[in-house]
């Protein structure tokens, strides 16, 4: 479906985020917003009328901070070992010594890729949209200078419409084949005792 979506030049997507088996996608289109969650092959789309929707909450967290307080000293201390046994194999004449540095290099390499990817793209955030019946925790946008980006192209659109005209809305929200309240109030069949 998304490729369709990606074809049709009234939608645009505001953000894509995929993490493991899971993609979101965000598209804009002139009067609302929908998601798509895509787990595996499963598709779940929900949509939000522009003119319902309350409130955008981008609310930071210390998930970075709690990482960065984890991850450095241990970095440290990977680093000042490897450093170590490095020396060692420079100034010892022992074979294994080589070895046992470059063993240690690895993970510290590895522990320093995850500590850029903490600190470099900026803080954690918990974003959530709000309408006047609920509120929807918006998974995928947890970087806070993409979140508020995603806020000011919503907001953008949100400021562009006109709130005095009338709602784009159908006269009726009943399914087709069904009858509306209205027709089976008037309708012929006997009220139960």
């Amino acid at each position: 479906m998304e490729t369709r979506l990606q074809n049709d030049p009234g939608y645009r997507r505001l953000r894509a985020a995929r993490w493991n088996w899971r993609t979101t996608s965000y598209w804009l289109a002139p009067d609302h917003l929908l998601i798509v969650d895509a787990v595996g092959v499963m598709e779940r789309y929900r949509r939000f009328d522009l003119r319902d929707l309350e409130m955008l909450i981008l609310h930071p967290t210390s998930s970075r901070r709690i990482a960065v307080w984890i991850l450095a000293p241990t970095l440290a201390i990977l680093a000042g070992v490897t450093a170590f046994l490095g020396y060692l194999a420079l100034t010892s004449t022992t074979e294994y010594a080589g070895i046992w540095a470059l063993i240690s290099a690895f993970p510290t390499f590895l522990l320093a890729g995850a500590l850029a990817w903490v600190v470099l793209p900026g803080p954690f955030c918990e974003t959530q949209l709000r309408t006047g019946v609920q509120t929807l925790s918006l998974s995928g946008l947890i970087r806070l200078p993409i979140a508020e980006r995603f806020a000011n192209e919503l907001g953008a659109a949100v400021a562009g419409l006109d709130f005095a005209g009338p709602s784009p809305r159908p006269e009726s929200s009943a399914t087709p084949g069904f009858p509306t309240a209205e027709i089976a109030a008037e309708s012929s069949l006997p009220n139960p005792p």
